[in-house]
């Protein structure tokens, strides 16, 4: 049995070559092959932990697989460790091909004196007989592709910025999930700013003197792909007043009716009939942040929140396409590790995905390392 054909990688001249240039070098580096007694090479490490990662076999499979294959003579326990000191070698791979694949211009979203850290949530269901569901509890930093930090919880503990620690200067990013009072004080507290789309039924919002706001009497005045922006409050149980700005831009008529569908196919499949509020505010979106406008202009407010939808995608793509299941339960170290591996296989597939809209009749491109063969013609 091949090792390429279980890895569903017939061409893995190709994956290797959608990796940075050096990636061998820095596997010894980085400590990931610090030695060569299980693996012989970066190669052999890669495709024993991809088998793991990439296809969702357990630990226990996975060496008994590299061991029919003769990819490699190694214990689960030995892989689990392989996979725990490698997450530095895939941090730096991960950054590699992000910094490779950035225009210029998307680099000054995420200024240098802001931590800007993604958070999400997402569900999975594990693999075998009780198929139990867990929700993972993640943070990503851009622009990356670096796993922070990352929590496994049932289903019952839902998203919330609490989940995370904070460093004076992070950004957390997030959706309507993580707009939550308390979750916002939180990151505050702890020296952070807050960058996250608007729930109005999760938060009471006010102006920063605690008056009363009427939200839809503001944004009935902005056009069609016009930007507003408003100096706001969010109004906590003990009645402190998280001060901040709403920034919001008015969608088009196609992206309403779309939004409007969704928000009426979600109601009835809980039950309920959708406001008038809620119909209306379906027409834009609406962000709120705690970030001074004289450090961040509105319309990076809304491109930095619309970065965090290419990291929902990732995930969207990974659950389909590279098996979200096998959550490692008891390590945490090695749970981060398994998902930075996710987030390298999700960046080799958009490589792909643009070596195939590029198309090259030979399938890749040609790598600058790559030597060219001179043949004597009388001998052919």
């Amino acid at each position: 049995m091949e090792a390429s054909t279980i890895l569903n990688m017939e061409d893995l001249d190709i994956v290797f070559n959608a990796l940075p240039d050096n990636w061998q070098k820095k596997a010894r580096e980085l400590e990931a092959l610090t030695r060569k007694r299980s693996f012989d090479s970066a190669e052999t490490l890669f495709q024993t932990l991809m088998l793991h990662i990439a296809r969702g076999l357990s630990l226990r499979t996975t060496s008994a697989v590299a061991r029919e294959t003769g990819l490699a003579d190694v214990s689960d326990v030995a892989i689990q460790y392989r996979l725990r000191i490698s997450r530095p070698w895939m941090e730096w791979m991960c950054k590699e091909m992000v910094h490779n694949s950035t225009p210029p211009g998307a680099k000054a979203l995420h200024p240098e004196e802001l931590n800007i850290r993604y958070a999400d949530g997402t569900l999975v269901e594990e693999q075998g007989k009780t198929g139990t569901k867990r929700r993972i509890h993640y943070l990503i930093s851009v622009p990356d592709y670096k796993c922070e930090q990352m929590h496994v919880t049932d289903t019952k503990v839902g998203e919330s910025f609490e989940r995370f620690s904070v460093e004076p200067n992070d950004v957390l990013v997030g959706d309507r999930g993580f707009c939550r009072a308390k979750g916002i004080r939180h990151v505050l507290n702890a020296g952070g700013q807050v960058l996250v789309r608007l729930h109005h039924n999760a938060v009471k919002l006010c102006k920063q003197n605690g008056e009363p706001l009427d939200i839809i009497d503001k944004l009935q005045s902005l056009s069609t792909g016009e930007i507003g922006q408003w100096p706001m409050g969010i109004r906590c149980n003990d009645n402190y007043i998280i001060k901040g700005r709403l920034c919001a831009i008015k969608k088009q008529p196609d992206a309403i009716e779309r939004s409007r569908r969704q928000v009426r196919k979600c109601a009835k499949k809980n039950g309920y009939t959708p406001s008038k509020l809620t119909l209306e505010l379906a027409e834009y979106v609406i962000v709120f942040t705690t970030i001074d406008e004289e450090f961040l202009e509105a319309s990076t407010v809304l491109e930095i929140y619309r970065g965090r939808w290419q990291i929902e995608l990732v995930f969207k793509r990974l659950k389909s396409l590279a098996q979200m299941g096998q959550i490692p339960k008891y390590d945490p170290e090695v749970r981060r590790a398994w998902l930075q591996g996710k987030l390298l296989i999700s960046l080799i597939v958009e490589f792909l995905l643009g070596v195939g809209e590029s198309f090259f009749p030979w399938g890749y491109p040609i790598s600058s390392h790559e030597k060219t063969r001179t043949f004597n013609m009388e001998r052919v």
